[in-house]
């Protein structure tokens, strides 16, 4: 899946030149049982209207009717344009919308939007594209006003697989989401390639993993959060308050701990205790990626991130050959203006603590995953501009007190928070994992 929305979104071009500032055409045909017109630059495109016409006819079942996105706002004659072309598609598709508020009563800011599709695609590949780039019209629809390019693409990534669940590309992309956990929720390719140096990144649309996790605990496994997500964000004004972060606040509650939920699953995934929600994800080329891998033996040292953590980003560490009955105690300096978030990743157990320092029972197996939560600012907005903060991880390994009261096994484990058990999910509702959490792959081997 190659989509250039976000591209056009972010660097605010006006789409490809021609007479209307779309596409050019030779040719249109409109369809008799959805309002869109399809156009084609070649007459041997136009037998391709048939698919697409279909193929949105599936997704305006799913995305409208079933899942309850916005209905597309129309254009000056009514419908909704699609265009086969080789203009500005780069070999993949985008939608582009009129960014003029197409109903000034309705209490957001949605504007009609088309939509381009390369002409060298096959029509075996015409119905998933479609049905990613009607999501961008749909999302147009509610709010064109959203800043962050993770809602854009991630909840279409998802759209895909929610209209046609047996070829979504969604999966091609969670990879690069494990690789830089530092980008955080709103972080994009452009972040990503600035800090790096590693050329082009599908962040954003890696995100579906976040919404995955968002619809799982948030939602119904079909599509329901992605679509609450978008209307929770839309506003009535030009100013972008809700922002995405808000949005995501109102759907779980309190998006810190969401966010510390995701965050200590995805040190899981890629290793035998990925989370039943993210199975697919199993494979260790999908495991999170550590700033750096410490032996007990070095204890205690001090750590630091490759690259600073953005506003909800992360920075994991593994800890190898611990002593169980041992206590890993971690305490963190920085002076960065933010609060910061610790956790801790062991076997079957886990916490986290909105603090800068935290001590951790050690348990059977020695080894350990520590992560380091940026939370932004007391006043962090998620329009904020993305600046990273650095810090220094302290890590020592100590007796345990002598009254302990509780350990890894306890009710709550002894640690803070204990995050067993997603927020928000229903009582009783575990992560259900197995064994084991080597694995985690190393920034700088990527």
């Amino acid at each position: 899946m190659i989509c250039l929305t976000s591209l056009y979104i972010a660097l605010g071009l006006p789409g490809p030149e021609g007479a209307s500032g779309r596409p050019s055409d030779i040719g249109s045909v409109d369809s008799d049982t959805v309002p869109v017109r399809c156009h084609w630059n070649r007459e041997s495109d136009a037998d391709k209207c048939d698919v697409i016409f279909e193929a949105v006819a599936d997704a305006w079942a799913e995305e409208i009717d079933r899942i309850g996105f916005a209905e597309p706002i129309p254009d000056n004659d009514g419908l909704l344009d699609i265009y086969i072309t080789n203009q500005g598609t780069g070999g993949g598709a985008y939608t582009l919308g009129t960014y003029s508020d197409g109903d000034p009563d309705d209490e957001r800011m949605g504007c009609s939007a088309y939509i381009a599709i390369d002409r060298s695609l096959s029509e075996a590949d015409l119905p998933v594209y479609v049905a990613h780039e009607f999501n961008h019209v749909l999302q147009y629809a509610t709010d064109f006003e959203e800043s962050t390019l993770p809602p854009w693409e991630a909840v279409a990534s998802m759209a895909e697989r929610w209209t046609y669940p047996d070829t979504s590309s969604a999966e091609w992309y969670v990879e690069d989401y494990q690789a830089d956990p530092w980008a955080g929720m709103l972080g994009d390719a452009w972040d990503v390639s600035d800090e790096t140096g590693n050329g082009w990144s599908f962040y954003e649309y890696s995100a579906a993993l976040w919404i995955m996790h968002l619809d799982h605990f948030w939602g119904d496994d079909a599509g329901a959060a992605g679509a609450a997500l978008w209307w929770d964000n839309a506003q009535a004004t030009r100013k972008n308050e809700p922002d995405a972060l808000d949005a995501y606040d109102a759907i779980t509650g309190d998006w810190v701990s969401a966010w510390m939920d995701l965050s200590i699953a995805r040190a899981r995934i890629g290793t035998d205790l990925t989370p039943d929600w993210a199975s697919e994800f199993r494979r260790p080329k999908y495991a999170v990626s550590a700033d750096a891998t410490l032996s007990a033996e070095d204890l205690p040292a001090e750590a630091r991130p490759v690259v600073a953590p953005y506003p909800t980003g992360i920075s994991y560490f593994e800890v190898e050959g611990l002593t169980p009955g041992m206590e890993l105690r971690l305490s963190l300096d920085s002076e960065a203006d933010v609060r910061w978030a610790l956790l801790v990743v062991q076997d079957e157990d886990d916490t986290w603590v909105e603090d800068t320092s935290l001590a951790w029972p050690v348990g059977e197996s020695g080894s350990v995953v520590v992560g380091v939560v940026n939370l932004g600012a007391a006043d962090f907005d998620g329009d904020d501009r993305r600046v990273g903060s650095d810090f220094t991880l302290r890590l020592e390994q100590a007796e345990a007190p002598a009254a302990d009261t509780g350990g890894a096994g306890g009710e709550d484990g002894g640690k803070g928070c204990g995050c067993a058990t997603a927020p928000g999910a229903p009582a009783g509702l575990a992560l259900l994992l197995a064994l084991g959490l080597a694995g985690l792959r190393r920034r700088d081997e990527a």
